[in-house]
C-alpha cells in the first residue's frame, strides 16, 4: 500500500503530464485533418518506474512513479487520393515517399505531392524545397504528365510544327524498412534515422514502393470522428488527474491546519 503523500503527488502529477502529452498528439491530428499527406499518430502509455531505486522487491509500490507516454506511434495508412487540376500535383499509391532536399543539403522525405515550378523551372514542394534528384524542365517543354513509374513526360514542337513527347526527368519514390521510425521534423517532412534504416529506391523483394498517381493529392489519414472521441477521453482523463492533485493539496492543507 502506498502511504507516502509525496508518492501520491507523483502518481497524480504523472497522470497530468501523460494526458497533456496525449492531448498534444490528438490536437495535432485534428489540426492537420486537412493537411495533404499528413499521417496521424497515437500515444502509447506505460508504467513509470523508479529505475534508480535500490528496493529489493521489484513489485514494491514505492517504485511506481505513475504513468508515462512510452512512444508516439504514427499511423502509416494511406489517405484518400483526391483529383487535382495541377499537372504537378501527384500522390503516391503505396507506402513510399518523395525525396526532397533541405536548404542545408540534407535529404528529407514527404508524402505531400503538391509540387510546382519555381522561377528557374525546377520542381519544388509547396514550401519551396527542391525535388531530389533535382529536375529542371527545358525551355519549350509543355503538356506535362507524370507516368505511374515517376517518369516526367513533356511535349516539344520541332521546326516543322510536329509534336513529339519525351522524358525530361523522373520523380523517384523511396521507402524504408521501418518507416514508423522516421524522424518528423515538421512541415510534413521526415528524415531517416538509424532505426528507420536508409532510404531505398526498391523494396527488399525488388518491387517499387508504389506508383505515382498523376494530378492527385493524398489527403490526411486522420479519422475526425475517432480523433474527437480521443480528444474527449484525453480531456476527461486530464481533468481527473487535475482533480486528484487538487484533492491531495486540500488534504495536505487540512493536515497542516490540524497540526497547528
Amino acid at each position: 500500500m502506498i502511504t507516502s503523500l509525496s508518492s501520491l503527488y507523483k502518481l497524480a502529477a504523472s497522470g497530468l503530464s501523460a494526458n497533456q502529452a496525449y492531448l498534444d498528439v490528438v490536437s495535432n491530428n485534428i489540426a492537420n485533418a486537412n493537411t495533404p499527406g499528413f499521417k496521424s499518430s497515437h500515444a502509447l502509455f506505460a508504467e513509470a518506474l523508479d529505475g534508480a531505486s535500490e528496493l529489493p522487491d521489484q513489485l514494491d509500490p514505492r517504485r511506481y512513479l505513475g504513468v508515462r507516454v512510452s512512444d508516439v506511434s504514427p499511423n502509416l495508412n494511406q489517405g484518400t487520393l483526391a483529383p487535382s487540376e495541377s499537372p504537378w500535383h501527384v500522390a503516391i499509391d503505396g507506402p513510399g515517399y518523395f525525396q526532397v532536399r533541405l536548404p542545408n543539403g540534407t535529404p528529407a522525405y514527404t508524402r505531400d505531392g503538391r509540387f510546382s515550378l519555381d522561377a528557374t523551372r525546377q520542381i519544388v514542394t509547396a514550401e519551396g524545397y527542391l525535388l531530389e534528384p533535382a529536375v529542371t524542365l527545358p525551355e519549350g517543354a509543355e503538356g506535362f504528365h507524370v507516368n505511374p513509374d515517376g517518369a516526367i513526360m513533356a511535349e516539344f514542337v520541332d521546326a516543322d510544327g510536329e509534336r513529339a513527347r519525351r522524358q525530361v526527368g523522373r520523380m523517384t519514390i523511396m521507402g524504408f524498412a521501418a518507416a514508423e521510425r522516421l524522424n518528423h521534423i515538421g512541415q510534413n517532412l521526415f528524415t531517416a534515422t538509424p532505426e528507420s534504416g536508409p532510404a531505398m529506391p526498391l523494396r527488399p523483394d525488388g518491387q517499387p514502393w508504389g506508383e505515382v498517381a498523376a494530378q492527385a493529392v493524398e489527403g490526411s489519414n486522420t479519422d475526425l470522428v475517432e480523433a474527437m472521441m480521443d480528444l474527449v477521453s484525453a480531456q476527461r482523463a486530464y481533468a481527473v488527474s487535475a482533480r486528484v492533485l487538487q484533492t491531495f493539496d486540500e488534504m495536505a492543507s487540512e493536515a497542516s491546519n490540524l497540526k497547528r
